[in-house]
């Protein structure tokens, strides 16, 4: 929630920027460049001698023209970005809940528990999505007639978004959607988990509308 509420926040940002780049502009001329860019020069003779503390491609702290800032508000991926973070927290979730329970018997530690869950499955075959399923719980311990193919479908469609980024370089505008699968997933984990049929509240800020008293 917290992540999210950050997200519209830089949304938010980026809006007044776009409505008035001209102020952003003009903010960045007075104060003689605030937001300034990076370079780079290689060469062979450079790269051999180069090291994390001898930084010999990199120039940095040089002045761009204010109009480009303005212009790289827009150009940077805050959709994308965001996805591949709300899916990484969701498999750090995963992962401290296996380890709770102690109940993955894989010797391969690094193995996710949604490993077997495909970004590509076909979700109109019964028997894959039977096979995912089986897959999913094993990590787990669960028993795989709690899970429910629309838990299945969420996992897949959100891994399917998160691949296109990561791996194909595709920019994503579905970060709302994202974070619908990512906040359902996590909770039918915890539901799972806890063997527990009550409430779960979370709003980590103060509720002034009383809706979650």
């Amino acid at each position: 929630m917290e992540f999210e509420f950050s997200y519209k926040v830089q949304l938010y940002i980026r809006g007044k920027i776009e409505v008035d780049p001209d102020r952003f502009e003009s903010e960045q001329s007075i104060n003689g460049g605030t937001v300034r860019g990076t370079g780079v020069i290689a060469s062979m003779a450079n790269i051999e001698s180069w090291s994390e503390r001898n930084e010999t491609l990199i120039i940095g702290d040089l002045l761009v023209d204010p109009v480009k800032s303005s212009e790289a508000v827009s150009f940077f991926p805050l959709d994308s970005v965001s996805i591949v973070y709300i899916y990484s927290l969701l498999e750090a979730y995963g992962n401290d809940i296996v380890e709770h329970l102690g109940s993955n018997p894989s010797k391969n530690r690094f193995k996710a528990w949604h490993s077997g869950v495909h970004a590509d499955a076909d979700l109109d075959d019964p028997a894959k999505v039977q096979s995912m399923k089986k897959s999913f719980c094993h990590s787990f311990g669960f028993k795989t007639e709690s899970v429910t193919d629309t838990f299945i479908e969420a996992l897949v469609r959100l891994k399917l978004e998160r691949n296109k980024i990561v791996h194909q370089l595709e920019h994503s505008l579905n970060f709302s959607v994202c974070f619908q699968h990512v906040v359902f997933i996590a909770c039918c984990i915890y539901f799972l988990a806890a063997n527990d049929h009550g409430e779960l509240k979370l709003f980590p800020w103060t509720d002034f509308e009383g809706k979650f008293e």
